[in-house]
């Protein structure tokens, strides 16, 4: 048997936003189609702050804020 790691959604947002960075405008942001029901209700705005701390990297941070902003989180 192997084993699979798998990403919460929050976790894969930012993996996301920060192997593609031109996904850094609102247009782009909506050009995902994330489901807002989805993004609104179940994901975790705190985690996503959490991990964009990991990172440390200020131009993920504007992105995650714009993402933030867009589905209004």
């Amino acid at each position: 048997g192997r084993t699979l790691q798998l990403a919460c959604p929050e976790k894969a947002l930012i993996d996301l936003l920060y192997l593609y960075p031109f996904y850094n405008t609102r247009q782009a942001l909506e050009d995902l189609r994330l489901d807002e029901d989805f993004s609104q209700s179940d994901l975790d705005q705190s985690k996503l702050e959490e991990y964009t701390l990991r990172f440390n990297n200020k131009a993920l941070d504007k992105r995650i804020q714009l993402l933030i902003t867009t589905y209004n989180l």
